[in-house]
């Protein structure tokens, strides 16, 4: 609200400089607005599902590993997304140390 109000106030000057500040703000905020719906619609990586659950659940990654038996650089790797296609059997491990359904990891 504040930036229109300060946007309006510009056009009633109907300087050169008013408009061009306008025009530069306007794309500033139409870029922002796609950037964000971007970001947000963009999908995770299971290694940045799982690390996001493992901090929900105040785990660390080696307590993790542990619960989920599986060895510690898998956990890494996948984390860190060097691993990119886990197998099933591991990512069910996980899900199983994370205390978590299946479904809840990977949606």
């Amino acid at each position: 609200m504040w930036l229109r109000l300060e946007l309006k106030d510009l056009l009633v000057y109907g300087s050169n400089a008013g408009r061009s500040l306008v025009n530069f703000a306007m794309r500033a905020i139409i870029q922002l607005t796609i950037d964000y719906m971007s970001f947000m619609t963009k999908e995770q990586t299971i290694g940045q599902k799982i690390r996001a659950w493992r901090a929900k659940k105040d785990l660390t990654q080696d307590e993790l590993a542990k619960k989920a038996d599986i060895p510690y650089p898998t956990l890494i790797k996948i984390e860190s997304d060097t691993v990119t296609n886990p197998t099933l059997d591991t990512v069910k491990k996980i899900a199983a140390g994370l205390e978590i359904t299946l479904d809840e990891l990977t949606k």
